[in-house]
């Protein structure tokens, strides 16, 4: 059986063309903004290094896939909320074979994270996360 590897867990920021934060929801309500870029991105807690270590001791590589040796890179977007929870999952990238449900599950799974702020208060942000599917 091929050991399993999980490359590339990068988190992807979606940048705006200015410095000033990006209102990209088309709701009145400002209680429902959800922004592309603050000045204080919402953070994994413990960084980097931990959302990698939770996603790869979380996410199965989906038997289906394994057989196929189906490899490549899922992205997944969602919004961490004003809370920090992480919410409105999709994939907008997906490779098939069970991976893109696999890699929608593993975020949905997370834990709450440090959420994003502009102008002192905290806000709805928009993240986009490269998730790798390698078979060696």
């Amino acid at each position: 059986m091929r050991k399993i590897i999980f490359l590339f867990i990068l988190l992807i920021f979606v940048f705006s063309k200015n410095t000033n934060a990006q209102n990209v929801s088309s709701s009145s309500n400002a209680a429902h903004e959800v922004f592309s870029y603050v000045e204080q991105m919402p953070q994994f807690v413990g960084g980097q290094n931990a959302m990698a270590k939770f996603i790869s001791s979380h996410l199965k590589y989906p038997k289906k896939a394994k057989k196929k040796h189906t490899e490549g890179k899922v992205i997944v977007k969602f919004i961490v909320s004003e809370t920090g929870k992480v919410e409105k999952v999709e994939v907008l990238k997906g490779i098939g074979n069970g991976c893109d449900e696999a890699a929608k599950k593993v975020i949905e799974k997370m834990p709450n994270w440090t959420p994003g702020k502009q102008n002192g208060k905290t806000v709805a942000v928009y993240f986009n996360l490269p998730i790798s599917f390698k078979l060696n």
